[in-house]
């Protein structure tokens, strides 16, 4: 070997043990870090369409009361009506939801009882606006009956985006490396999220005729 093959050895030497070189069990350990970071974000990514939901029922819960106490004032005789629009919203500010909850078919299912039952009070409290003129004409009924409506609407958008979050969450969850990271990991963080299940009527906010 002459002088220059030589020189040649040593440096490809030397820079071939200045880079370092993954094993396998190191190479399985930075894929699994990149698979937890991901799981990571995606399930904030689902906490945070999860808060809008729950900005947006607030919202509906905010602008009830003043449109039933609205409603009493010309609709007494509506009163059985509007009480039962008032037990609604109150049994439904009962069940609450945080995000540990999501993964719990159960809690979900009773957390949208509740809010479906609110919904249909407030297509009760429609009926009554058309069934007085008087509640027709007040201005200020009318906005609160207006931005209830409008707040149905985007309860219904804020569901349909917490619903593709949690679909992207639960398909990464659920391909070989979501389970793999499981396996390794033993880390009972990452559970399945429970999407919004469809209910009868769910797909149209209540229609409003002022």
């Amino acid at each position: 070997m002459n002088k220059h093959s030589r020189l040649k050895t040593l440096l490809t030497t030397a820079i071939l043990m200045s880079v370092p070189v993954l094993t396998l069990p190191q190479a399985g350990c930075t894929c699994g870090i990149k698979k937890h970071d991901k799981l990571i974000m995606l399930d904030e990514e689902c906490n945070e369409a999860w808060a809008n939901v729950e900005a947006q029922y607030q919202r509906r819960m905010d602008l009830l009361p003043n449109a039933v106490k609205i409603a009493k004032k010309v609709a007494e005789h509506e009163s059985e009506t509007l009480t039962a629009v008032t037990n609604a919203r109150a049994s439904a500010t009962q069940v609450k939801i945080t995000p540990q909850d999501l993964d719990d078919p159960e809690k979900m299912k009773k957390f949208e009882a509740s809010q479906q039952e609110v919904a249909q009070s407030f297509g009760k409290l429609m009926h009554i606006a058309e069934k007085y003129p008087e509640l027709k004409a007040d201005k200020a009924f009318t906005k609160l009956m207006d931005q209830l409506e409008g707040t149905e609407n985007r309860i219904l958008q804020s569901r349909k985006k917490y619903n593709a979050a949690v679909k992207k969450y639960n398909t990464e969850l659920r391909i070989v490396s979501g389970k793999a990271l499981d396996a390794i990991t033993g880390d009972e963080m990452f559970q399945p999220r429970h999407p919004f299940t469809a209910q009868a009527g769910a797909d149209k906010a209540p229609e409003l005729d002022l």
